[in-house]
C-alpha cells in the first residue's frame, strides 16, 4: 500500500515536499514524489427514458431527449439528431423533482406536477446526485 497525502490545488503551483503537504506520508522521511490528477468534470448521468424508473439519489431533470438542429426534419424523424447530457437538455425547457427520501422516480410527467417541458417530444430524466 502506497503512503499518501493529498492536497487539491485550485490553479496554484505547488512545490513537491513535506512543508506544502504539510505532513510526510511515509514518517520517516525518505524520499518522495507528487502525481497531478485533474478532477472530471461532473455531468448528471441520464437515468431512464420517458415511462420507465430512474434510479436517482438527488435532483432528477426531466427534459428533452433528442437535440434540436438548424436542419430540423419535417417529419419529426430522430435521423441526424443525438442524445442529450442534462447540462445541454437544460437548454431547453426542463423541469426537476428530488427523489432524496425515495431513491427511485418514474421518468414521467406526473412525478413533476404534471409538467410536460416538451410538449409532443420524447423525454428522458438526468440523475443528478451533487445537486
Amino acid at each position: 500500500m502506497w503512503a499518501t497525502v493529498g492536497k487539491e490545488d485550485y490553479g496554484n503551483f505547488l512545490t513537491c515536499n513535506v512543508r506544502e503537504f504539510g505532513s510526510d506520508p511515509t514518517g520517516e522521511g525518505a524520499e518522495t514524489q507528487c502525481w497531478c490528477e485533474v478532477r472530471p468534470q461532473y455531468i448528471p448521468n441520464i437515468c431512464a427514458d420517458e415511462g420507465a424508473d430512474c434510479l436517482c439519489n438527488g435532483r432528477v431533470i426531466f427534459g428533452q431527449k433528442y437535440a434540436e438542429h438548424a436542419a430540423h426534419d419535417a417529419d419529426d424523424s430522430h435521423e441526424g439528431q443525438r442524445p442529450e447530457n442534462a447540462i445541454d437538455a437544460t437548454t431547453e425547457p426542463w423541469t426537476v423533482n428530488d427523489a432524496n427520501k425515495t431513491g427511485h422516480i418514474a421518468c414521467a410527467s406526473y412525478n413533476f406536477e404534471d409538467v410536460d417541458p416538451q410538449p409532443h417530444k420524447e423525454k428522458q430524466c438526468y440523475c443528478d446526485e451533487l445537486k
